[in-house]
C-alpha cells in the first residue's frame, strides 16, 4: 500500500480492491495481475465444486427414492426351460491355476445335458499338457461336455481364442470367465432367468 492510498482512505475516499501502484501504475501491476489471475481460478473452482455437490445430492436423491420402489421378483431357474449355455475359459500358459478354474466350472450347478466348456488353450509351455489332462479329469468325473481346444498361433491373442472356438460354441448363450475369476456354482441359475423377457 503506498502513501497516496494511506491518505486517501484517511480522508475518507474509497479504496480499490486493486490498486495499480504509483501514479504512472507500474508499480503493482503483475503482483494485481497474478491476485486477479488466482481469484479468477479460484472462482471457477468454487463453481465446479458447486456442481459437483449439486450431483452428488441428485445422485443421494435418487438412491432414497429408487429403496422406497417395489423391485420385481427375480425369475426362478426353471432346469426343464434351460437354454443350452457354452463356457468359455481362455487361457494363456496359466499353468498354477488353469486346473483350480477348470475344476470349479465343471462344478456349476446347471443341467449338464444343457451345459458345455470350451477350454481355449494358447499356451506354449507345460501348460498344454496340465489342461489336457484336467479336461479329462473332469469329463470322467463331473460327465460334462468338455472341449480342450488348442491353437498354435496367437492370432488376435484373446479375443482371437474366443472367436476361432465359437463356431464350435453350441449354447444359445455363452459365458466367458477369465482364468482368476471363479464363479459361484449357482452363477447360471442367477443369471439365465434374466433373459427370458
Amino acid at each position: 500500500m503506498n502513501l497516496l492510498t494511506i491518505i486517501n482512505s484517511a480522508a475518507g475516499e474509497p479504496t480499490w480492491m486493486f490498486n495499480w501502484g504509483d501514479a504512472l501504475g507500474f508499480e503493482h501491476y503483475y503482483a494485481h495481475l497474478l491476485a486477479k489471475i488466482i481469484l479468477i481460478i479460484y472462482g471457477i473452482s468454487l463453481t465446479l465444486i458447486l456442481f459437483y455437490s449439486i450431483l452428488q445430492l441428485s445422485l443421494a436423491i435418487k438412491y432414497k427414492l429408487n429403496q422406497s420402489v417395489e423391485k420385481k421378483p427375480l425369475p426362478k431357474f426353471d432346469p426343464e426351460k434351460a437354454p443350452l449355455v457354452t463356457v468359455q475359459l481362455p487361457m494363456y500358459n496359466e499353468y498354477y491355476v488353469a486346473e483350480r478354474v477348470i475344476e470349479r466350472v465343471a462344478q456349476l450347478d446347471y443341467p449338464k445335458d444343457k451345459f458345455e466348456i470350451q477350454v481355449l488353450d494358447d499356451s506354449t509351455d507345460e501348460t498344454v499338457d496340465v489342461i489336457a489332462k484336467k479336461v479329462e479329469e473332469v469329463r470322467a468325473k463331473y460327465g460334462v461336455d468338455i472341449k480342450h481346444i488348442h491353437r498354435v498361433n496367437r492370432i488376435g491373442y484373446k479375443a482371437g481364442a474366443l472367436d476361432d472356438a465359437l463356431p464350435q460354441a453350441k449354447g444359445e448363450f455363452i459365458a466367458i470367465f477369465d482364468v482368476d475369476f471363479l464363479p459361484d456354482t449357482d452363477f447360471l441359475q442367477k443369471t439365465i432367468p434374466q433373459f427370458e423377457d
